[in-house]
């Protein structure tokens, strides 16, 4: 076919890679992906040298990060007078870049895929797929948003695996499932269908499992204020907004909650240079409760020794309990990287880069429950949702009003969601606007709020008393198969060479 050679194959590339996003939140349309690897698939077999297979890498890719990131510049246009010229970089920069690991990625395949047979170069193409998507997390503060195994979401049952081996271990089975029609082994084919099928009965069983191991319920409220962006610290709106929501709360049932929940910057204010601010929260906390809301932080006398933070704060009737400063900040969102280099001041407000926070407590108040906290783009990264100390809820707050009403929030709540699987326990989503969302342990959302949407949700939650095996080992089921997998097919092409 024409659309698989020549220049022409390189546009089929881009479009196959961005039809690949599809299968991702909201649309959720996996079929796609069993389309979109194969052309991927077929192509990078007939590279003919090792540049031809970055190549075809990068266009994969760099259409794969360009449909499913374009939401980025949404938030450039906050402060579209002073941002807007980077647009183009946001919209086509960041994609490049990206595209780098999947041309590695590519390039790699072809170095170690020789003398292989159809269903090896299957596994070692699913392997070496996952070992990029480590790398992607990894490097350069990390940037793991999409991973292919997000797609499992597409079923409840089907993404129960989660639990087992975490997303990695899902992008390694979705690799290996939809490269499985390229491949002409009866006996591959079979194994994986049967593969396949017991994943499903594992789903089955694991949601049914985790259902009979439920403990006594918690009484939480989400808040979601549901603030226009370009309101956010203008400081007359600011106050304003605050005593509303104030208001708001106080017309609610609020007394008897464990928690009651505000997203990520929920009070616009140094907390602690705002003596009434926190007077204020105070009134309006659960009698044996603690209400949660993220805020600045600010420490320091002078301009070389001032430092801000990114944090969540749990506020009980006699004052600041708890807090957690964000540990991993956002590139260029609230830190610049190179920033003696580059001339550009980051994108929230406020010349200061925010300085890293040190330690990731559990918070627990009196009998309620003890969470883990996760600001915003934490809880894309499996590992903050691990703690030493096993927490009864996550408790990720973020302010998702930066991205419009785009694909952007839905995938971030989708990776939410796969935490809660991986970790067995709920997970609470307070946004400012959409999409604030309670998930139950095996990652249903049991209520959520609908973007721009000024509400609470109400809810009396119960709470596992199950430990999965991914809380457990963590990554090292999908480590110790891709290791065993790898060293397989090395021991086999040695034999086939001899």
């Amino acid at each position: 076919m024409k659309m698989f050679q020549g220049k022409l194959k390189y546009l089929t590339l881009f479009l196959a890679g961005g039809m690949a996003d599809l299968a991702l939140a909201p649309f959720f349309v996996f079929p796609i992906l069993f389309v979109s690897f194969p052309i991927f698939f077929k192509i990078l077999e007939t590279a003919e040298n090792k540049k031809q297979a970055f190549k075809i890498g990068w266009c994969f890719g760099f259409g794969y990060f360009v449909f499913g990131l374009y939401w980025i510049a949404n938030s450039l246009l906050v402060d579209a007078e002073k941002f807007a010229w980077l647009i183009p970089f946001a919209v086509c920069g960041i994609p490049f870049l990206l595209a780098i690991y999947i041309g590695l990625f590519a390039l790699s395949y072809k170095v170690t895929s020789q003398n292989f047979s159809s269903p090896a170069k299957i596994v070692l193409f699913a392997s070496l797929w996952v070992i990029f998507e480590f790398l992607r997390a990894i490097l350069f503060t990390g940037f793991p948003w999409n991973l292919i195994g997000y797609t499992a979401l597409f079923s409840l049952q089907f993404s129960q695996l989660a639990a087992i081996g975490g997303v990695y271990l899902l992008s390694f089975l979705i690799v290996i499932i939809t490269l499985t029609i390229t491949c002409k082994n009866d006996k591959f084919i079979a194994a994986v269908i049967i593969l396949t099928i017991a994943n499903y009965g594992y789903g089955y069983y694991h949601i049914n499992n985790q259902v009979q191991h439920t403990k006594s319920a918690s009484k939480i409220m989400i808040f979601q204020p549901s603030v226009q962006q370009t309101l956010k610290w203008d400081p007359l709106a600011a106050k304003k907004q605050f005593l509303a929501d104030v208001d708001y709360i106080k017309s609610k049932n609020f007394k008897d909650n464990d928690i009651i929940l505000w997203p990520e910057s929920g009070v616009p204010y140094y907390l602690t240079s705002e003596p009434w601010i926190v007077d204020t929260l105070q009134n309006i906390t659960p009698n044996n409760g603690i209400m949660v809301t993220g805020a600045l932080r600010a420490e320091g006398e002078t301009k070389e020794d001032y430092k801000v933070w990114n944090t969540l704060y749990a506020i009980s009737r006699t004052g600041i309990y708890k807090y957690y400063d964000k540990i991993h900040l956002v590139p260029f969102g609230e830190f610049v990287p190179l920033r003696n280099v580059l001339p550009i001041d980051k994108i929230t407000p406020g010349a200061l880069d925010f300085s890293r926070g040190t330690e990731r407590p559990v918070i627990k108040y009196t009998n309620g429950p003890g969470f883990l906290p996760l600001i915003c783009y934490e809880v894309i990264f499996p590992n903050y949702a691990k703690s030493a100390t096993k927490p009864d809820l996550l408790v990720n707050i973020t302010n998702d009003g930066w991205f419009g009403n785009s694909t952007g929030p839905q995938q971030h709540l989708a990776m939410a969601r796969m935490r809660a699987i991986e970790q067995g326990i709920p997970l609470l989503r307070a946004a400012n606007t959409g999409i604030s969302a309670v998930i139950d342990p095996v990652g249903k959302v049991i209520s959520s709020l609908k973007y721009n949407e000024r509400n609470i949700i109400n809810i009396d939650l119960e709470l596992s008393s199950s430990a999965t095996m991914y809380n457990t080992y963590g990554d090292l089921t999908i480590c110790g198969l891709i290791l065993i997998s790898l060293t397989i097919m090395l021991i086999f092409r040695r034999k086939l060479q001899n």
